[in-house]
């Protein structure tokens, strides 16, 4: 990411009364002119830590999922919720036309039957996630439990191009991640940062890990690494993840350059925004049935400052509405599918 000596880093300087590494003496001015360009030129190429890009100028809007299951079709509940064209149509309703969109998954986006391997319903879903756009999807405890060689094949499957994220999940053999641990986002001068993560207490059983082909790594450990990484590349950064109340307590604390935690994990308050410092939190639910997103708004003259809010609203029958994709999930045969059965753990 491109970055400059102006916006957050030089305005702290400036803050702190230090001398700045410049100054356009009338006396050196060629000199010290040739030296400005140079350090524009190395920040440019990201090899300055603490070259920052600009700050921020306009909206972003991020809507965000998790604990799908699988659950393409609306559930035979009471109140019937959920569904992929429901979503579809949630958010087509609500993302506004002068804004920037982000569609990330928090985890647990594959069925409970997809053990060992990527079920039908599994592909369908996938598939689904292509035609709404996803963002980035993070590798949660029921992704795990395909095992090794499905993850594998998915990771490498060119008919699959949504970014899977796990920034501590590693193939045993190699010892190597085996996604990415992150994904960079631009919208113009915006700059967003995703990282995913998953709790090792996420985890149900040793037995979920492929009989010792898979490890899971301190998320603690993989989030200040990839933070400081990210840091000095984007304007914001948001984690998503499978991830334990006392895990993303001890994550932000740690990490306060996080803006935005999305998690799929059990928590004490499910869907109720809290605040760690200044860092947001939000919960997707347990059940995958209700449409979430958050509002950010950038402008130079706030520095480190933005304008948040959040939304929440449960994908009932009033979002059963012909939406741009409401053919196309057709065609996958997603509609004739029967009713979900209502998640109840």
């Amino acid at each position: 990411m491109k970055g400059t000596v102006t916006g957050r880093s030089f305005s702290r300087l400036q803050k702190s009364g230090e001398k700045p590494l410049f100054s356009l003496d009338s006396r050196r001015g060629t000199l010290n002119r040739a030296f400005l360009f140079m350090v524009l030129a190395i920040c440019a190429s990201a090899l300055i830590p603490g070259c920052r890009p600009t700050p921020a100028d306009g909206k972003l809007q991020v809507f965000f999922t998790g604990n799908m299951r699988g659950n393409l079709t609306p559930c035979g509940c009471r109140i019937s919720k959920g569904g992929v064209a429901r979503l579809a149509s949630f958010v087509e309703r609500f993302h506004e036309p002068n804004a920037n969109r982000l569609l990330v998954d928090a985890g647990n986006f594959v069925d409970r039957e997809s053990v060992k391997k990527c079920s039908e319903k599994c592909r369908l879903m996938l598939a689904s996630n292509e035609l709404l756009g996803y963002d980035a999807l993070n590798v949660g405890t029921q992704e795990i439990a395909m095992g090794r060689n499905a993850l594998i094949s998915l990771r490498d499957s060119a008919a699959f191009r949504t970014p899977l994220l796990s920034a501590n999940l590693v193939d045993a053999g190699t010892g190597k991640l085996i996604f990415e641990p992150y994904v960079i986002r631009k919208y113009g001068n915006m700059t967003l940062g995703i990282f995913g993560l998953i709790s090792e207490t996420a985890i149900l059983s040793p037995g979920a890990l492929d009989g010792g082909a898979l490890r899971v790594t301190g998320a603690r450990e993989a989030a200040a690494r990839y933070v400081a990484e990210l840091a000095d590349k984007v304007n914001s950064v948001v984690l998503i993840g499978d991830l334990a109340d006392n895990d993303i307590t001890e994550i932000v604390k740690a990490n306060p350059a996080i803006d935005l935690v999305i998690t799929s994990g059990r928590q004490q308050k499910t869907e109720v925004l809290r605040k760690i410092g200044k860092t947001r939190v939000l919960g997707t639910g347990i059940s995958g049935y209700n449409g979430h997103y958050v509002d950010f708004e950038f402008r130079p003259a706030w520095g480190d400052s933005f304008a948040f809010r959040d939304h929440m609203d449960a994908l009932t029958d009033k979002y059963e509405q012909p939406n741009s994709l409401t053919e196309k999930f057709t065609a996958l045969g997603i509609s004739k599918l029967p009713p979900s059965a209502e998640e109840t753990n």
